[in-house]
């Protein structure tokens, strides 16, 4: 026969054991609480970094850093300015006359190109028929390029050769050559260059003067400066000559549409520089 505990001490046997394992379960609940914790932690201080990792890919990859000052001087754009200079051909002229200074420029800095002026009444024995012709064949190299405002840069020149020797002359073909140095580059041992976007605010006079007929409005009747420079120029501070350049992409970016219509072809390509249109002269079937 199967003895029954009174009820009474069935009840209290149940709730001394409920009292017994209380604890345990206390101390399981509290470890739960401090592991989840620990886990929500974890993840912030994973996402943290997660950021800062990304954010070091994002700077390695050579993207702008977001710092203001170099921001508004960019060193990047040092090592950048002459290979972007490599795609304009720079022009020192009036507007007027028979004469210019016209240079290109390498991503490196190095440049070349020559200067004339003709002066067909200068005439004698031995050249009646072309008359005098001024010109220079140069060659050099600019400095690092240092940026004094936003899109203004000064460089050094660090040397300037010449193909024939300044100051010496000669007769050939019917023509006198009086070799000279670059018109525009000489009595200077530094340049300015302002950079496209450049407030054309900032610009000198003496610059202004030189390229005023680039940016002559005939409706108006006087030079109108937009707010930004439009191209790439160049300026000798102390001889106030002032370079403008003209986009070389943008010429063969014409030349290379025109040319593919059968039956054209085209001797010459100039631009208007008052409207920044194109014309295609002597073009014919």
């Amino acid at each position: 026969m199967i003895n029954f505990l009174p009820k009474k001490m069935f009840i209290t046997i149940m709730l001394l054991f409920a009292i017994s394992i209380l604890p345990g379960c206390a101390s399981s609940s509290k470890e739960n609480v401090e592991n989840t914790e620990s886990s929500e932690d974890d993840t912030e201080e994973k996402d943290d970094r997660s950021v800062a990792e990304k954010y070091s890919k994002k700077k390695n990859k050579g993207e702008k850093d977001i710092d203001v000052e170099d921001i508004v001087i960019p060193d990047s754009d040092k090592d950048l300015l002459y290979a972007d200079m490599e795609d304009y051909e720079f022009y020192f002229m009036s507007g007027a006359g028979a004469w210019e200074t016209n240079m290109r420029i390498k991503s490196d800095g190095s440049f070349s190109g020559e200067y004339y002026d003709y002066d067909m009444g200068d005439t004698g024995p031995g050249y009646s028929e072309y008359g005098t012709m001024y010109y220079c064949g140069f060659s050099g190299k600019f400095g690092e390029p240092v940026m004094t405002d936003y899109n203004c840069y000064t460089a050094p020149i660090l040397y300037i050769d010449y193909e024939n020797e300044p100051g010496t002359e000669e007769i050939t073909d019917g023509q006198r050559k009086i070799y000279t140095e670059p018109y525009g580059l000489s009595e200077t041992d530094e340049i300015y260059i302002y950079a496209p976007q450049m407030s054309t605010g900032l610009l000198p006079e003496g610059y202004k003067s030189w390229v005023y007929w680039a940016f002559y409005d005939v409706e108006e009747g006087d030079a109108v400066f937009p707010v930004e420079m439009p191209f790439y120029g160049i300026y000798n501070p102390v001889t106030e000559c002032g370079f403008y350049s003209e986009s070389l992409l943008v010429n063969r970016y014409i030349i290379s549409n025109t040319v593919k219509f059968p039956g054209i072809v085209n001797d010459y390509s100039d631009c208007d520089y008052m409207d920044r249109t194109y014309d295609i002269e002597d073009s014919y079937p």
